[in-house]
């Protein structure tokens, strides 16, 4: 068994969950979409916390994210996890944690944001 602790620097699971689902959201994402964008942010080099991804039947796969949509869900913040479908407070929560992301890591936030090819400008702002 492993384990990962992020440095101080790096971005929280949460944090990166939060970029990848705000750059993937228009697009009504499931967990293999999301699970496929934080892999492709792995093969560029980039750190993904403790999210393991796993290449399952149907794509890559994530029990992280799976839970975390979920509970989003549960909590009211997304009305249907799979395809995900969030609500206005779901949103906000996302753009709550990539703005306090922003302002501590902002290099780490602008290399996830040009590695899913979305402007910051674009996790940055109010929908």
């Amino acid at each position: 068994m492993t384990m990962q602790v992020p440095a101080s620097s790096s971005l929280t699971s949460r944090e990166i969950i939060a970029i990848v689902i705000r750059a993937e959201k228009d697009n009504g994402p499931t967990v293999v979409d999301l699970a496929t964008q934080i892999a492709k942010g792995a093969r560029a080099g980039l750190k993904t916390a403790d999210i393991d991804i796993r290449m399952g039947p149907e794509g890559f796969n994530s029990e992280a994210l799976d839970e975390y949509l979920s509970s989003l869900r549960d909590y009211g913040y997304a009305s249907k996890d799979s395809p995900l479908e969030l609500e206005p407070k779901g949103d906000a929560l996302l753009l709550s944690l990539i703005t306090r992301a922003y302002s501590a890591k902002k290099q780490e936030v602008e290399n996830w944001a040009r590695v899913l090819g979305v402007p910051v400008t674009s996790l940055l702002r109010a929908r």
